[in-house]
């Protein structure tokens, strides 16, 4: 393998950030749910936590989705830098419903996904 090849994986730092219209045009247009589906199933895709770093610095929690569709509607009307998957709970996490009232049965792997805008 040779030195272009070992690179093409590496993440690109980038003194600027991509701008928010990038990022959700690439939510819009290019981003797959169907490989986030592979690595955390559909069948509790419900009850699952995800969580929202915004280009303005809040932090989004408690967030939960009743499809895969919905989840890239959210990426797309909201100004996203990060996102994260969290575990599985009893119930949908949800601002009534935050993750410190509900229980999760089973530790989950948390996973990263997403955009980081100073990494392309």
């Amino acid at each position: 393998m040779n030195q272009k090849e070992s690179n093409d994986k590496q993440p690109i730092e980038r003194k600027e950030p991509l701008s928010t219209a990038l990022i959700q045009k690439y939510y819009k247009e290019i981003f797959d749910p169907s490989d986030l589906l592979s690595i955390i199933g559909l069948s509790d895709f419900y009850r699952r936590e995800f969580a929202f770093l915004l280009e303005d610095g809040s932090f989004i929690r408690n967030t939960s989705f009743k499809s895969s569709s919905a989840l890239t509607q959210f990426m797309t009307d909201n100004p996203i830098r990060r996102s994260y998957v969290g575990a599985v709970y009893e119930l949908p996490p949800s601002k009534t419903n935050t993750i410190q009232k509900i229980n999760f049965p089973e530790r989950d792997n948390y996973a990263w996904f997403g955009s980081n805008s100073n990494a392309f």
